[in-house]
């Protein structure tokens, strides 16, 4: 992009632009074979891409969200040769927004007004993902020497700051009437503000549902489960034992379909073992867990091709089920209901590491417990102030 500023006289124009470049100049490294201060952001956002193949702890669907939101969209037409308004070709992509600039002309001005632009049209998640793409970006730019460490765009905005909604989890009047309303669901009633009475459906609904509750686990650690997962206790009256050592993902368009992935969604760390609840034993002995091989690593909730389901294979039937009257509740909210519960007897610590979460993880007891707001009756220490008073 040709550098340019104006003023009112040519003299004053010069000294402006001069007093730009040298700022621009100081900002930037020598750079890199790779990257240069004067690599166009298209390039960069490639190049960082590529890194993001190359490691490991990112997952595949993030690296799909990473691309859908870097490469422009192209207007695309149905069938019938009209529009598909399902894709927007205007909507905002770092690869048309920045799409003459280079390093050294990314700033946190044109950073900041890049986001503004998201912010107007009201996606505030677009605007988080943009955020974290681009900072990713100008920090391959500054280990490559393009950039100053100082000079970072992104390092200089304002942390986004989102409001934190408050946990809310299921009391357990309300768990027994879901859970009893899932039933009905299952067995073709009609759900007010949801289906339609039929015939019989997903009738691995509820047992999904039920293992959430079981274990507190994510709904794709739930369907990355396989039966030799389940441990059969060897001496009677020993419990029943669950590994949740994965978690079911979707290949890139054009490499496969679903695959289960051997670690959860927190990595190896988040690996753990459960006891599981009587009420979990019985969803698994039923569904033939007594006879399984312990080398078995066949889906415990296949598909009818015998493959693996995703969280999002279960989102319609959900939607379905819960209706109007639960439509308040989230397939987290169940996580957040066994976190609550788990909380109030034994404890955050014991919640989180249910949850796999770390030790001590603050995430457990700010996103996961639902904590009365009445705070606890404090008044026999709030008496001391009295002076001595009356008792």
């Amino acid at each position: 992009m040709p550098k340019e500023k104006t003023a009112r006289s040519k003299s004053a124009a010069k000294s402006a632009l001069k007093s730009y470049i040298d700022k621009l100049n100081k900002s930037a490294g020598p750079g890199s074979s790779l990257i240069t201060p004067d690599t166009k952001i298209p390039v960069l956002a490639d190049l960082w891409l590529a890194e993001c193949e190359r490691d490991e702890g990112i997952d595949a669907e993030s690296i799909e969200q990473y691309r859908g939101q870097i490469n422009p969209t192209e207007r695309r037409l149905k069938k019938d040769g009209t529009p598909d308004r399902r894709v927007d070709p205007d909507s905002v992509r770092i690869k048309t927004a920045f799409a003459g600039l280079s390093v050294r002309e990314l700033t946190a001005p044109r950073v900041a007004a890049h986001e503004a632009l998201i912010l107007a049209r009201g996606t505030k998640s677009k605007l988080k993902l943009h955020r974290i793409i681009l900072k990713g970006m100008m920090n391959l730019a500054v280990q490559h020497g393009a950039i100053l460490p100082g000079a970072h765009p992104v390092m200089a905005l304002k942390p986004l700051r989102g409001s934190s909604p408050s946990v809310r989890a299921l009391t357990m009047v309300e768990l027994v009437e879901l859970r009893a309303q899932l039933r009905a669901y299952s067995l073709g009633e009609a759900i007010e503000g949801g289906a339609k009475a039929g015939r019989r459906r997903a009738p691995h609904l509820v047992r999904v549902l039920d293992m959430l509750l079981a274990t507190g686990a994510r709904p794709g650690e739930i369907l990355g489960l396989r039966r030799c997962d389940v441990h059969r206790p060897e001496v009677v009256g020993d419990p029943w034992v669950l590994d949740i050592f994965g978690t079911v993902k979707r290949r890139p368009k054009g490499e496969g379909g679903t695959f289960r992935q051997a670690h959860t969604k927190t990595g190896p760390e988040g690996n753990r073992s459960v006891v599981l609840p009587k009420f979990a034993v019985s969803i698994v002995l039923e569904m033939g867990a007594a006879f399984w091989e312990p080398d078995d690593e066949s889906p415990m909730f296949p598909t009818r091709t015998g493959g693996w389901r995703l969280p999002s294979d279960i989102r319609t039937p959900w939607n379905e089920a819960r209706g109007s009257r639960f439509g308040w509740v989230q397939q987290r909210t169940l996580r957040k209901t066994v976190a609550t519960i788990i909380d109030a007897e034994y404890g955050a610590d014991q919640a989180g590491r249910q949850l796999g979460h770390r030790k001590g993880s603050k995430i457990t007891e700010m996103h996961y417990i639902d904590r009365p707001v009445l705070a606890p009756d404090s008044t026999p220490a709030l008496e001391r102030f009295n002076g001595g008073g009356d008792e």
